[in-house]
């Protein structure tokens, strides 16, 4: 049996978690089948992968917020609204953190994007310039 691609895997795994199957079992499948075809080293970019293929194909997203400070009601309706119509989704889920160490300002993830407008990652730019 020839050995699935990393992006053969995440479209199996997506088709079968979009199909309803059931999630732990498919889970369980994937980790066996990571171990057994030494592509453990590659979990993070399938785990990506997955959920870039689900965010495509159901226009939802789970979003990393990394904030300074613990974001008020209307700052998380406004991330989720720019999310929204930047990325083309339908639905946006916030996870959050507070890192203080940042400043000011806030870090996105998604799946395939970062953005990082922290005054700290500001700070370090602006130290570089002047090098």
């Amino acid at each position: 049996m020839a050995k699935l691609s990393r992006r053969q895997l995440a479209e199996n795994t997506t088709a079968r978690l979009l199909a309803g199957d059931d999630r732990q079992t498919v889970m369980h499948q994937l980790a066996a089948y990571m171990i057994t075809a030494k592509m453990t080293g590659q979990s993070e970019l399938i785990i990506n992968d997955i959920a870039t293929a689900l965010q495509t194909l159901t226009g939802h997203s789970r979003v990393m917020v990394t904030s300074a400070r613990p974001l008020s009601p209307t700052s998380r309706k406004e991330i989720e609204s720019y999310l929204t119509k930047t990325l083309k989704l339908k639905t946006v889920e916030l996870d959050t953190a507070v890192d203080a160490s940042l400043l000011g300002g806030l870090i996105l993830q998604t799946p395939q994007y970062e953005l990082d407008t922290t005054i700290r990652t500001k700070l370090a730019k602006l130290a570089r310039q002047e090098q």
